[in-house]
């Protein structure tokens, strides 16, 4: 996650979703007590200074469950030694799991864009199938829900 001091005066918070990448704007004006608190030590940072808002840029995190096809890991990992990962620039690897019975990979990867994440599966789909599910951590789940608790 980024952050910047930009010199943008809002009256009040706004998100905008552009694709995949969450941008949040907060004013100085908002209080910090409306802000996730990983941003409010930014707001105190940027008191007395010129900077008008934090902009918040957030590449979004996907569980990438691979099935290797006809449960054959081989070449797969053939793939991968030869050529490594194929990944396109905007996508990262941050972790992954196999099963003990070596059929299927969880992935977690980090894109700013999913056409990044559709860009890598294509170098992968002939010899893997895959599920993809968008998720957040359990500490941003729990600060989303704490206002209905």
């Amino acid at each position: 996650m980024h952050h910047w001091d930009v010199g943008l005066c809002e009256p009040a918070q706004k998100s905008y979703q552009l694709s995949h990448t969450k941008i949040t704007l907060y004013s100085p004006r908002v209080s910090s007590r409306h802000m996730p608190a990983r941003l409010q030590a930014a707001k105190l940072r940027g008191s007395g200074t010129k900077s008008c808002a934090i902009l918040e840029v957030r590449a979004l995190l996907y569980m990438i469950i691979e099935h290797f096809k006809s449960q054959d890991p081989v070449p797969v990992y053939r793939r991968f030694r030869d050529r490594g990962r194929l990944a396109p620039e905007g996508l990262r690897y941050v972790s992954s799991w196999v099963d003990e019975k070596l059929e299927s990979c969880f992935q977690l990867m980090e894109a700013e864009d999913r056409k990044h994440l559709d860009e890598w599966i294509v170098n992968w789909n002939d010899l893997v199938e895959f599920e993809v599910f968008p998720v957040i951590s359990s500490n941003e789940a729990a600060e989303r829900i704490s206002p209905r608790l």
